[in-house]
């Protein structure tokens, strides 16, 4: 047994609860702004509400800025709301939701809440208890827009929200009656209005509502994208005053017809027209629709029945159904298209409508008036054209124009003369568009003609071949007819067959040269007729059986042979046509470039000797981009003359070589074509070249690089070269590789006041973006810099810097301060970069230079160093005239430096007199935006370096402490230290504890912690658990009250804890150790919780509080261990393996530094799934010198015993056993067993006392 202790004796217990809760205090803040002058923003209140809506902390905005500053202690989720009088209107959301976080972030924005207005409220005299829409408008004046609507409330009274400004109230236009005189004048400045004098109402409104057929309103149809335009009239024996009408309610238009009375008319589109303010008569209303689509087109049009009604005290409704239509269309021809021009007739039914009743112009429409619901025949008539007919359900769902179509149109001609009776033309449809074969399948429709040789048929729109059958040839042997457009009339057939004749004029032979004649398409692709080679000997050429029609004739040759014409059109009618002439004129060449340049070219002479008549013809030309062609003359021969018919000169020139040469800002690459084979020049670097005519098939220019030059040019007031050869140009390329990014000049030259750089351009660079900078320690440039876009082409426009002369900008600080940072901010910034700032530093003469600039006034000095604030200088009566530094001190860069001020505040407890931490400490400047929010630390200090001469104002917040003024104002002097000691009184304490869990998984979150005194009118307060350290601190509780301490989960459910309370009853100190475990949601089956309660005195430091101890759960029976613990708390649990059934919890002996507890054992009986087991030990001192004195002994006897037992081991056994027995049955303490059923529903009260106070 003694072993055993010793053994125990040795484990030491680890604290369970460590508690070091760190008060940290979040400010947030934030402001009131209005637009509004003459406001009193201290009338406003900002409110921190807990998001159960428990109201924690309210305070005043300031009466100026409307700032205000709320201090927030504990985390969790809050809303801040700001609110004013009564009539005041905020901006939306005039609230925040803030969540604030264990490090204490959550409020780092300033809350920004403006006071955009006031409430209007008026009360209707004459309403009689029927709601009224009442509308609130801007003036006419300002356009008459509708701000607020609202309704009366049955009694008359109504409210608006509005602005300040002047508004019109007026009815709205579903209302049934309107204000007297249309309309009642209010005017909003700085506060809540009632509405003098009341509302009256005089007139009555008739709504006229517009139907179809079925009922429905004519709004347009859904999915339709239609557009209803509808005018209603009102007809009336005498004159209405419309001219006090409610706001936005259109005046109708006004039409005196004389004997008949008058017309009112109303356009509306939503199938509904207003006559506002009618007095009580007899009226007549007709209406007429147009249903149209959205791009415009006219779909149908309507007309209304007419109603008659007597207008007596009451609004009235009124329908108006449909009675007759509008129909539109058009008439089309084969191709689709409005088929123009007059004698077009329509029919409807069948029967020609009269001029009255039918519109058709000359542009293919036509219109139909007066038709009547339900299906009708629509056709139309024109000579020479069949036109198809339309069925049409005439009603409002008829959708767009109706069309009749061209189905079949006429071919008409004669065949002459009438070789006999028996002559037929027969037609054939074509399968194709272009006059190609006939279809085998397709019928032939013969014709007869009539006597006199004339013949007209209708055919289906299309093309055909016409021929005529007879034994007689005619001409044209087939004639094609196109009916795709329009009818085909005065087609002739006739008996003649004709030739087409010419020759060709060529230099040289004419090898490889052809005549081709095809048919003309008119615009179309043409059919090949025939293609032939012209006679070798004098170039004569023959078409033979050609038929009456215009042809094409084309001489066809290589593509470096130059012709007067290529291409003659000729015309055969009745007779042989012959002079067809072509005559080459000599050669081409075409040049391939792929930019523009100038090229000079001229033949190479060869000459045996020299000759004063010899002379080269240099020509120029500028190549565009693409595809150019040169020509070349024959060269002119005296003994040459023109050739006439089947004389023929044929004229031999030999190949002559050129040479050519390129002047442009582009490097070519230059290949030359001929014969099929491509290779280079041989002088390509230089841009020259040859070439041969004949010979020579192409030239091919490839630009490989561009030559751009940029110039910088001086200004008038520039000394010249010496200026000059200050300045530079840096050009760089974005996205270049990094080797490439910095491109330098390939040439450098000074003309005059000029000074041009040349940079070369890689073609394979093209769309890169370059950026030309020029530098000069003393110009300035216009430009700055110079994006340069490389297109690959020559720049046109040269690109220029124009240097000028720049000022500088100088100054100096009073007295002499060194490294004060200089900033020349612009007074006004451009978007071409001029906007940047520029900075430098004074010397130790307190002087400093800035630039170059263009002017020193364009620009603001701002300067800067750590305690020092600086001011423009300003001349005082003692800076003479004559003295040494006059002509600077009036320079507007000399600044006075002042040297800053320093606050200190010391906050201290006015009965402890010690340093109060975690104040919030708010500080502003009367005469300068200077604001700062500060915390505390442990001393208690605020430090404030820095400030400028003058007055500021203090507020500090703590809670649980009142300060004995809520603001303080400092007056700071220049360069001095200003100290001030402000006092406070507390007058509430906190509760701190921590939550912990007897659960392996993590607390829920959050945990709300409430504190709740009866006593003391049911104060609440509360906290939330941080999750990092599971502490919290529960502040602002009242001295002297009871409070009930309890867990609460976000949904407002009490948490399962033990304690399920604390009764804390407070005095004039904190309370602290108020500690809760929180069980898991499902326990096992049996479970037992047990706690060791100690004294008091037993928590000093290094005792038994801050140990581990050994819990063992024993059969009691048996006193076999069935579980074992180390518990590092006072607090531990146990899973029981059976019901009914009696268990023993046992400590082990524990010692610690100064304390020592001896075993105690606790017995309980199983009858219930949770049993709960409190433990009271007795712990004793301990002296540390009589510890160390016994420890020597004990050690010795712990050796002996240990000895003995080793040699006796079976004796050893039995009295262990014997002394183990002997003590269970000595000691057996009480069960000390309690329900927590009690304590649950002591829980369940404290939270309906709870909801009762919020109530």
């Amino acid at each position: 047994m003694l072993l055993r202790v010793i053994l125990c004796s040795a484990v030491f217990l680890l604290p369970f609860f460590v508690v070091d809760s760190l008060a940290k205090v979040v400010s947030c803040e934030g402001f009131v702004k209005t637009k509004i002058p003459g406001i009193d923003l201290s009338k406003v209140q900002a409110k921190l509400f807990t998001n159960h809506g428990n109201l924690k902390y309210e305070t005043e905005c300031n009466a100026q800025n409307g700032h205000f500053l709320i201090p927030i202690y504990n985390k969790g989720h809050y809303v801040i709301k700001v609110s004013g009088p009564t009539g005041w209107i905020f901006s939306e959301p005039n609230s925040r939701a803030v969540e604030i976080a264990d490090d204490g972030t959550g409020c780092s924005n300033d809350i920004i809440v403006e006071l955009v207005g006031f409430e209007i409220v008026g009360e209707v005299l004459n309403e009689g208890g029927v709601k009224l829409s009442l509308g609130l408008y801007t003036t006419e004046k300002n356009g008459g827009v509708l701000v607020a609507k609202t309704e009366t409330d049955g009694r008359g009274h109504y409210k608006f929200n509005a602005k300040p400004g002047v508004y019109v109230i007026s009815t709205m236009t579903d209302a049934g009656q309107c204000v007297a005189r249309g309309t009642v004048s209010v005017e909003v400045t700085n506060g809540p209005v009632k509405v003098q004098p009341d509302i009256t109402l005089a007139g009555h409104n008739v709504r006229v509502v517009v139907v179809d057929e079925w009922g429905n309103k004519m709004t347009g149809e859904e999915g339709k994208a239609a557009v209803v335009d509808t005018l209603v009239e009102l007809h009336s024996d005498s004159q209405i005053d419309f001219q006090h009408l409610p706001v936005n309610v259109p005046r109708p238009q006004t039409k005196n017809t004389g004997d008949d009375g008058w017309t009112y008319t109303v356009e509306t589109r939503t199938g509904t027209a207003l006559f506002a303010c009618l007095p009580s008569a007899r009226y007549t209303f007709s209406a007429a629709a147009l249903l149209r689509r959205k791009d415009g087109t006219q779909r149908i049009g309507v007309k209304f029945e007419r109603k008659t009604i007597q207008l007596g005290a009451n609004a009235v409704e009124l329908t108006l159904s449909v009675a007759t239509f509008r129909l539109f269309g058009t008439v089309l021809d084969p191709l689709g298209r409005p088929l123009v021009g007059d004698g077009v007739s329509i029919l409807l039914d069948g029967v020609s409508r009269p001029a009255k009743g039918t519109t058709a112009s000359n542009v293919g429409t036509f219109e139909l008036d007066g038709v009547s619901g339900g299906k009708h025949r629509i056709s139309a008539a024109k000579e020479h054209y069949e036109i198809g007919q339309a069925v049409v359900d005439v009603s409002t769902k008829l959708d767009g124009l109706i069309e009749l179509r061209t189905e079949r149109i006429a071919f008409c001609g004669t065949v002459s003369p009438m070789a006999s009776a028996d002559v037929s033309i027969e037609v054939a449809q074509l399968m194709n568009n272009d006059g190609g074969q006939m279809g085998t399948n397709a019928p032939a429709i013969t014709i007869k003609p009539e006597r006199n040789g004339r013949f007209c048929r209708m055919l289906a729109p299309g093309k055909y071949t016409a021929r005529v059958i007879s034994p007689t040839a005619y001409t044209p042997k087939q004639q094609l007819v196109n009916l795709t457009e329009k009818p085909l009339v005065g087609v002739q057939f006739t008996q003649f067959l004709g030739k087409i004749a010419g020759w060709i004029d060529c230099i040289g032979t004419c090898d490889g040269i052809s005549v081709e004649l095809s048919s003309h398409g008119g615009g179309h692709s043409s059919a090949i007729i025939a293609n032939i080679k012209p006679n070798e000997s004098d170039g004569t050429f023959q078409f033979a059986e050609i038929s009456p029609s215009i042809y094409k004739v084309r001489v066809v040759s290589s593509e470096n042979v130059w012709w007067d014409s290529t291409e003659q059109t000729v015309h055969l009618v009745e007779k042989d046509l012959d002079g067809v002439h072509f005559v080459q004129k000599g050669f081409k060449m075409d040049i391939q470039s792929t930019h523009p340049t100038k090229m000079e070219y001229a033949p190479i002479v060869q000459q045996k000797k020299p000759s004063t008549g010899d002379v080269q013809q240099l020509k120029t030309v500028h190549l565009v981009s693409g595809l150019n062609t040169l020509f070349f003359p024959m060269p002119s021969s005296p003994t040459e003359s023109s050739s006439a018919k089947g004389k023929r000169q044929q004229h031999r020139t030999p190949p002559q070589p050129f040479k050519f040469a390129l002047s442009s800002c582009h490097d070519f690459g230059i290949s030359i074509v001929a014969d099929g084979d491509r290779k280079a020049a041989e002088n390509a670097s230089n841009n020259s070249g040859k070439f041969t005519v004949p010979g020579t098939k192409r030239v091919e220019l490839v630009a490989k690089a561009t030559r751009l030059p940029i110039r910088i040019e001086l200004d008038g007031d520039s000394t010249g070269q010496g200026e000059l050869d200050m300045v530079d140009i840096n050009l760089t390329c974005d996205g270049c590789s990094t080797g490439e990014t910095k491109l330098s000049p390939i040439s450098d030259s000074i003309n005059g006041t000029v000074r041009t750089f040349v940079f070369r351009f890689d073609q394979q660079k093209v769309g890169t973006q370059f950026v030309a900078t020029a530098h000069s320690a003393h110009h300035l440039f216009i430009p700055g810099t110079i994006a340069i876009k490389f297109n690959g082409d020559c720049q046109e426009e040269p690109i220029v810097f124009r240097a000028h002369l720049g000022k500088f900008i100088e100054g100096h600080v009073r007295p002499a301060i060194s490294e004060v940072s200089v900033t020349a901010k612009r007074r006004k910034t451009t978007g071409d970069g001029k906007g940047t700032d520029l900075r430098t530093q004074t010397d130790v003469d307190g002087k400093f230079r800035i630039g170059p600039v263009w002017d020193e006034q364009d620009f603001e000095l701002l300067l800067e160093k750590d305690g020092f604030e600086f001011k423009p200088y300003t001349q005082s009566p003692t800076d003479t005239a004559d003295g040494p530094s006059h002509r600077q001190l009036r320079s507007p860069f000399v600044f006075s430096a002042t040297k800053l001020s320093k606050l200190i505040v010391r906050f201290v407890d006015s009965d402890l007199k010690t340093p109060l931490s975690d104040v919030l400490v708010s500080v502003s400047g009367s005469s300068s935006d200077f604001r700062s929010n500060t915390v505390t630390d442990s001393t208690g200090t605020l430090n404030i370096v820095g400030l400028a001469p003058g007055t500021y104002f203090i507020r500090p917040i703590l809670k649980e402490y009142k300060f004995t003024a809520n603001s303080f104002s400092a007056q700071i002097a220049e360069g001095q230290t200003e100290e001030m000691v402000l006092e406070a009184k507390r007058y509430a304490y906190s509760i701190y504890g921590k939550v912990s869990t007897i659960s392996s998984k993590m607390l829920p979150s959050p945990i709300y912690v409430e504190a709740l005194s009866e006593q003391c009118e049911n104060h609440l307060e509360d906290d939330v658990v941080d999750s990092s350290t599971n502490e919290f601190r529960v502040r602002g509780l009242k001295p002297s009250c009871r409070y009930k301490v309890f867990l609460k989960a976000e949904s407002g459910e009490q948490i399962k804890a033990f304690p399920p309370l604390f009764n804390v009853q407070t005095g004039n100190e904190d309370r602290r150790d108020v500690h809760f475990v929180v069980f898991p949601n499902e326990l096992p089956a049996a479970t037992v919780v047990g706690e060791l309660e100690l004294p008091a005195n037993a928590t000093i430091g290094g005792g038994v509080s801050s140990s581990t101890f050994r819990v063992l759960l024993k059969d009691s029976a048996t006193g076999k261990i069935i579980q074992e613990q180390n518990v590092p708390g006072t607090v531990f649990f146990f899973t029981l393996p059976a019901y009914k059934k009696h268990y023993a919890i046992e400590i082990g002996r524990s010692e610690a530094k100064k304390l020592k507890i001896e075993p105690i054992s606790e017995e309980f009986f199983a009858d219930s799934l949770f049993t709960f087991v409190r433990l009271i030990p007795r712990p004793q001192q301990r002296s540390v010198d009589v510890e160390v004195h016994k420890a020597n002994y004990l050690g010795l006897a712990l050796i002996l015993l240990i000895t003995l037992a080793f040699l006796n081991q079976t004796k050893t056994k039995i009295l262990v056993e014997f002394l183990m027995e002997r003590a269970r049955k000595f000691i057996r303490p009480k069960n000390n067993r309690q329900s927590v059923q009690q304590q649950i529903g002591l829980s369940a009260e404290l939270e309906r006392r709870r909801k009762a106070k919020k109530q």
